[in-house]
């Protein structure tokens, strides 16, 4: 496996994220597939580091799914090695090296754990929001608005006709469409 093959699995099959657990928040990297993706998964672990674990057993209608998982430090340093190449992943990854950076400044306990300070963990909630928007599947919620749009002519009864009736109905058109053009929503 090479980067680029792991940069793609990451990409299609992978999460990036920022996780809270006990009042101190991590990056965390992960990428689950079925039973049959298991040679990658292990390939991932032996060339990163992590660990694989099942998720699900199989069912009457699933196979299993296992997942291969990183955290902290060493989740940040794969995600800096690989952000070149990631695409799809390209927003999260870019929080979550934000968030590293802001924790690689804080300093450190005798512990090797970091002070955490109220403003560290505000502004690691609010990273936290932002990779969850960088993460949120379906339609943008501020979709931008269609232009308002006249149509050349509208198709009825078989037959091309204005898009605007006169006084006494349809108006046949008597224009020319063009060859070829742009579709709005469709």
């Amino acid at each position: 496996m090479n980067d680029e093959y792991a940069a793609g699995l990451i990409d299609g099959e992978g999460y990036i994220g920022i996780q809270e657990a006990g009042g101190s928040f991590q990056v965390r990297l992960k990428v689950s597939m079925t039973d049959k993706g298991l040679p990658a998964l292990h390939a991932l672990r032996k060339m990163y580091g992590g660990k694989v674990d099942p998720d699900r057993e199989a069912t009457a209608t699933n196979r299993a799914s296992h997942t291969w998982r990183l955290t902290g430090e060493s989740a940040a340093s794969v995600i800096r090695r690989l952000r070149h190449l990631l695409l799809v992943k390209g927003a999260a990854a870019d929080v979550a090296l934000e968030f590293d950076v802001m924790l690689t400044a804080a300093p450190m306990r005798p512990n090797r754990g970091r002070y955490w300070t109220d403003e560290m963990r505000e502004r690691a909630a609010m990273l936290k929001r932002r990779i969850q928007e960088a993460n949120r599947r379906g339609p943008d919620p501020e979709s931008p608005a269609l232009p308002d749009a006249k149509p050349l002519a509208v198709y009825r009864w078989g037959w091309w006709w204005e898009p605007e009736d006169d006084l006494f109905g349809p108006v046949e058109f008597t224009g020319s469409l063009p060859t070829s053009g742009s579709m709005i929503a469709g």
